[in-house]
């Protein structure tokens, strides 16, 4: 559970990861509650942050969400409950198979902030552990939170851990549902792999620089030898 509501600036973090979208989406509209989701695919779970920022037109709409006593402050209580909703609203699947989500510590700038459509909202939700076995996977997410008031985007971050590599995304045209192809190689089989080119590099560049050496010196005997010859010849 969440002990505490910490305000960072998120913003600052979204302005971070803006480079990930290439949307025409981002003209944020006054009248829209976008929410951005970062997917980070790690070797044995998958991390979901999501940067929800809404508009001035519809914040009333929204806040009764947040703030559901209406003191117009967004209390620990009151945080938990509504990133719990968003949690309901997400499904994810691995391989055909639907991953548990579990909240991370939500994090929520002043009402005020809110009200200016400055404000972000940032959820971060871990999936269930998992292994990854070595080949080809697909993870699906979608989004189902708010659909009536919310504009959505979807996109994976560069993978971090060495061994996986994205191959693809597909989103809908609400970006409220997107897959994610990727391909992971296991740590142990990526250093093999490594290995096995520099023995392979190892073995071949001498016998490469053997055969240019003597590629050389047959020349370099050669050239002598028509040198020496008019000499001879007189």
């Amino acid at each position: 559970m969440v002990e505490t509501v910490k305000w960072v600036p998120a913003r600052w973090l979204l302005l971070l990861a803006l480079p990930l979208f290439s949307s025409p989406l981002w003209a944020h509209r006054l009248d829209e509650y976008l929410q951005a989701t970062l997917v980070a695919i790690e070797p044995d779970h998958v991390r979901l942050q999501l940067y929800l920022t809404p508009g001035v037109q519809v914040i009333e709409q929204l806040l009764p969400h947040l703030d559901t006593n209406g003191d117009n402050t967004i209390s620990t209580g009151e945080a938990v409950t509504y990133a719990d909703s968003v949690r309901r609203d997400l499904s994810v699947w691995l391989d055909g198979r639907a991953l548990g989500l579990e909240c991370g510590e939500p994090e929520f700038p002043p009402v005020a902030d809110l009200h200016s459509g400055w404000g972000i909202i940032h959820l971060t939700f871990r999936t269930t552990p998992f292994r990854l076995t070595a080949g080809d996977h697909k993870l699906k997410l979608e989004n189902h939170h708010l659909p009536a008031i919310s504009v959505f985007l979807i996109n994976a971050t560069p993978p971090g851990p060495p061994g996986i590599a994205i191959t693809r995304q597909i989103r809908n045209d609400e970006q409220s549902a997107g897959e994610i192809a990727f391909t992971f190689v296991p740590p142990g089989r990526y250093r093999d792999l490594t290995v096995g080119i520099f023995l392979a590099l190892a073995l071949v560049l001498p016998l490469l620089f053997a055969n240019t050496r003597s590629r050389r010196k047959r020349t370099s005997t050669g050239h002598s030898v028509q040198r020496s010859a008019p000499a001879i010849k007189r």
